[in-house]
C-alpha cells in the first residue's frame, strides 16, 4: 500500500510539475498592436507618429510555447512644411503614410523577460506615391502629370530619412522585461520605460 502511495503520489508531482512547466510563461503567441507614438525622430519632420505592431509565432513544427518567430512592423505618418524647392516659390506642407517591417526570433530567458533577435537583412519601408499628400492650395493649382513627378520624388526623399529613424526605434525591442499579460493587454518594459499592447481583436 505504501509503495502504491508513493507511485500516485510521484505520479501527481510530475502532472503538477508538467501544468505548471506550460503555465510557466505568458501565452504572447499572435499579433498585438501599440499606442500611437510621435516621438520618431523623423529628419525635418515637425512631427511623426509610429504605431508598432508586434506579431509573436512558434517556429514550425514546434509546440514550445517559450520561443519562435517574430514580426515587428510599424505604420508611420509624418509632416513637413516646405517653402520653395519643388514648386517655384510657393510653401506648402507635405504629409506621407509609411510602412515599415524586421523579421526575428524571440525567446523567453526568465518567466516574464524574452530576448528579441531581429534580422536587419529583412528590414523595409515603404512610402507609396499615392499615399503622399500636399496642402490644397498647391494641389489645387498643379497638372496632374505634375503633382505626380513631386509625389514619386518627395515619396523617395521621405523614404531614405524615415529608414533610420525606424530602424533604430526597432532595434531598441532587443529585450522586454517583466511582460504581463490581463483581459488582451499586455505591458511591459524597454530600458525601464513602459509599453502597452493590445491584443488585436481578430484573435480570441
Amino acid at each position: 500500500m505504501k509503495h502504491l502511495k508513493f507511485i500516485l503520489a510521484s505520479g501527481l508531482a510530475i502532472a503538477t510539475a508538467a501544468l505548471t512547466s506550460c503555465d510557466r510563461y505568458a501565452d504572447v503567441a499572435g499579433s498585438w498592436t501599440g499606442m500611437p507614438d510621435r516621438s520618431l525622430a523623423v529628419a525635418g519632420a515637425i512631427d511623426a507618429t509610429s504605431t508598432i505592431s508586434l506579431d509573436f509565432a512558434q517556429q514550425p513544427a514546434s509546440k514550445a510555447k517559450d520561443n519562435g518567430l517574430l514580426t515587428i512592423s510599424a505604420s508611420i505618418d509624418a509632416n513637413q512644411p516646405v517653402t520653395g524647392g519643388d514648386f517655384e516659390n510657393a510653401a506648402y506642407e507635405v504629409s506621407v503614410a509609411a510602412s515599415a517591417s524586421m523579421t526575428g526570433t524571440w525567446t523567453f530567458v526568465d518567466d516574464d523577460d524574452i530576448v528579441v533577435s531581429l534580422d536587419p537583412s529583412t528590414f523595409t519601408v515603404t512610402v507609396d506615391p499615392d499615399g503622399v499628400t500636399f496642402a490644397e492650395d498647391l494641389v489645387s493649382g498643379m497638372q496632374q502629370p505634375q503633382l505626380d513627378s513631386l509625389s514619386t520624388a518627395t515619396a523617395t526623399r521621405w523614404q531614405n530619412v524615415i529608414e533610420p529613424a525606424i530602424k533604430t526605434e526597432f532595434l531598441k525591442y532587443g529585450k522586454l522585461d517583466d511582460i504581463k499579460i490581463k483581459n488582451g493587454i499586455m505591458t511591459f518594459e524597454i530600458n525601464d520605460r513602459d509599453y502597452t499592447f493590445r491584443r488585436n481583436s481578430t484573435q480570441q
